[in-house]
């Protein structure tokens, strides 16, 4: 019985040393490196890269040496992530919709501006014409896609073409 004793001791010291730490309060920096990232979320790194997979909104992008650059963005992300399943215990499926469904009521919460220009991608306009072109596109979408005055802008289009530039300054 001794043995046993000893056996069941030993594996619990074995999961003492594997416990997952704390997350830790996030740096203020811009980007984050995969260590730093696992330290903060309390993670190993190869959970990070699995999360990856399995979480559309998270994309780090990668250094010129090839190393995982996250923003704090996505480092807020993991946390949450980590919240959901591991203190919440959901599923991988589960913390998916969660995310998804977090998303659409943000979108939905924003104002018109915000909701006309959310994709992710930050192209809201920044000039007062642009803002006010946006506004009335998105105050009446049906009338501004049918008007056929040279003034009338395709808001897709313009976003695609405004993603393009920024693909050839980047």
């Amino acid at each position: 019985m001794a043995v046993s004793a000893v056996a069941r001791s030993r594996s619990a010291d074995d999961k003492a040393d594997h416990r997952i730490s704390p997350p830790t309060e996030i740096p203020d920096k811009l980007m984050f490196r995969i260590g730093e990232v696992s330290r903060i979320v309390g993670v190993e790194t190869y959970v990070l890269r699995y999360w990856e997979t399995e979480f559309p909104q998270l994309a780090p992008k990668k250094s010129g040496s090839g190393h995982r650059m996250y923003r704090r963005k996505e480092v807020e992300q993991l946390l949450l992530i980590r919240q959901l399943l591991y203190e919440r215990q959901y599923t991988i499926k589960g913390a998916r919709n969660y995310l998804k469904d977090l998303a659409r009521q943000r979108v939905r919460s924003m104002d018109p501006l915000e909701a006309a220009c959310h994709d992710g991608s930050s192209l809201a306009p920044t000039n007062e014409a642009d803002r006010e072109l946006v506004m009335a596109v998105s105050a009446d979408p049906i009338a501004s896609s049918v008007k056929s005055s040279p003034q009338s802008v395709n808001v897709g289009a313009l976003r695609e073409e405004l993603r393009n530039i920024l693909t050839l300054l980047g």
